[in-house]
C-alpha cells in the first residue's frame, strides 16, 4: 500500500525485556476533566512576578529558580539563561510538545522553539545537519532507541547533569547510554475511535476485539517502522499475541499511514473508524475539537520508553539547560503526567491517569527485538516502505 505522508511543523515471535510501570486506574476512557486539565497548562503557570496561582506551582527567584520546593537553576544559570531561546526537535505529538513549551516558558520566562518532524525524518536532518556541522536543535526527544543510541555515538547527543543527578541516577531506567541521554517519560499505546461514526458500546474493548473482522476496511494504522512507538507496539503485539495476530489486523484491509499525523487526521475526518495509537496524540487532537475517544484495551497498554538528550549547541546554551533541568523536576514530570504520559521519576510519587499497568520492553537486546519485528510486520502486511 502507499503510505500517507507528513511533514516537518514548526512553531514558535519477538520476546523482549519486560517492565511494569504502575499507573492509576482508569478504565475504558480518559476523562474529560484530564483533558481539560492540559487545555488550560499555561494558565496555571506562574505569573512574571514569581507567584504562583492557587492551582499553580509555587515558584521561587529569590536566588535562581526553585519550583516546589525543588532547585531548577542556580542564580548564575539563570542569569546566563535570561533572554535566550531554547530549540528543540522532536518526534513526539506536536500538540503535546507545545504544551510542554508554553508551560516552561510560563514558568521559568525562557522562550523556546520547537521543529516536529515524524520519527524517521527526524532521524534524516539530525544526523545530515550534524555531518555538516549545522545542527541548531538543543534538546532532541524521541522514542526511537535505536536513533538515540546513534546520536550518542555521532556525538550529537553529549553527557549533561541536572542538579538532582543523582536523584535521577537511583531511579531504573532514566540514565541511559553512560548519561549520553535520559529517559524522560514513558507513553502509552491503545485504541482510539471516531465518535461521530462508533457508538460508544460498539466500540472494541480490547485488542482481541480490534483484530476481529468487525472493522474490516474501517481501520488504519502506522508502519512499525516509522518510529521507536510504532515498533515498540508491534513487539509488544507478537509478544502477547503472537504474528497471527498481526495477520487478522492485515485481514482488515487496514489504510497504512507513515506518521502519527496522517493517522489522526484520517480518523478525524472519519476516513477510518478505528485505530491503535499513541494516547498522548490522540489526547492532543480531542483537545483541538477532533471526534476521538481512546479506550485502554482489557489485555493492557503498549508503554514506550521517551528519550531526551542534549546537543553541543544545547551544552553552551543555558537556556537549554534550564529546559533539561525543569523537565525533569517535579514541576515539569508532574506536567507530562497531566498529558497521561508516565514520568520517568517513579521516586516523586507523581500518579499518571492511565491503566493499571502497561509494558515497557527495554534492555540491551531491545533494538535487536525492535528490528526483527519491523521485519515480521513488512513481511505479513507485505509493506515495502
Amino acid at each position: 500500500m502507499t503510505p500517507d505522508h507528513d511533514h516537518p511543523t514548526q512553531t514558535s515471535g519477538v520476546a523482549g525485556t519486560e517492565r511494569r510501570i504502575s499507573m492509576k486506574k482508569s478504565r475504558i476512557a480518559y476523562s474529560a476533566l484530564a483533558l481539560a486539565t492540559v487545555l488550560g497548562l499555561t494558565a496555571c503557570g506562574a505569573g512574571t512576578d514569581g507567584a504562583g496561582s492557587a492551582a499553580g506551582p509555587t515558584r521561587d527567584v529569590s536566588d535562581g529558580l526553585t519550583i516546589n520546593g525543588e532547585l531548577i537553576a542556580d542564580a548564575a544559570l539563570m542569569e546566563a539563561a535570561a533572554g535566550g531561546t531554547v530549540v528543540m526537535y522532536t518526534g513526539a505529538s506536536p500538540e503535546s510538545e507545545q504544551a510542554v513549551l508554553d508551560q516552561f516558558t510560563a514558568e521559568t520566562g525562557i522562550a523556546a522553539e520547537m521543529t516536529r518532524m515524524a520519527p524517521n525524518k527526524l532521524s534524516e536532518r539530525v544526523i545530515s545537519e550534524n555531518a555538516v556541522d549545522k545542527l541548531s536543535a538543543e534538546i532532541i526527544r524521541t522514542a526511537d532507541k535505536m536513533m538515540a543510541e546513534e546520536f550518542v555515538e555521532q556525538g550529537v547527543f553529549v553527557p549533561y547533569e541536572t542538579p538532582f543527578q543523582q536523584n535521577l541516577a537511583s531511579v531504573d531506567g532514566i540514565v541511559q547510554e553512560g548519561n549520553g541521554y535520559i529517559t524522560h517519560a514513558y507513553g502509552t499505546y491503545g485504541i482510539a475511535y471516531n465518535t461521530q461514526l462508533v457508538d460508544p458500546a460498539d466500540a472494541p474493548g480490547s485488542w482481541a476485539e480490534l483484530a476481529d473482522g468487525t472493522w474490516k476496511n474501517k481501520f488504519g494504522l502506522v508502519y512499525a517502522g516509522s518510529g521507536g512507538g510504532n515498533t515498540s507496539l508491534a513487539a509488544f503485539q507478537i509478544r502477547n499475541f503472537g504474528e497471527d495476530y498481526l495477520a487478522d489486523l492485515d485481514a482488515l484491509e487496514p489504510r497504512i499511514f507513515d506518521s502519527m499525523s496522517t493517522q489522526l487526521d484520517a480518523l478525524a475526518r472519519g476516513e477510518i473508524e478505528v485505530t491503535q495509537v499513541s494516547f498522548q496524540g490522540a489526547f492532543a487532537s480531542k483537545l483541538a475539537g477532533a471526534p476521538i475517544e481512546v479506550i485502554v484495551p482489557d489485555e493492557g497498554l503498549n508503554g514506550v520508553a521517551y528519550g531526551m538528550g542534549i546537543t553541543p549547541a544545547g551544552l553552551e546554551n543555558p537556556a537549554a539547560q534550564v529546559f533539561y533541568n525543569w523537565t525533569m523536576s517535579q514541576a515539569g514530570q508532574a506536567l507530562l503526567a497531566e498529558q497521561s504520559y508516565a514520568p520517568a521519576r517513579t521516586d516523586l510519587g507523581i500518579e499518571s491517569e492511565g491503566a493499571d499497568e502497561m509494558q515497557v520492553y527495554e534492555g540491551p537486546d531491545s533494538t535487536d527485538l525492535g528490528l526483527a519485528a519491523v521485519d515480521a510486520w513488512k513481511r505479513i502486511f507485505s509493506y515495502a516502505g
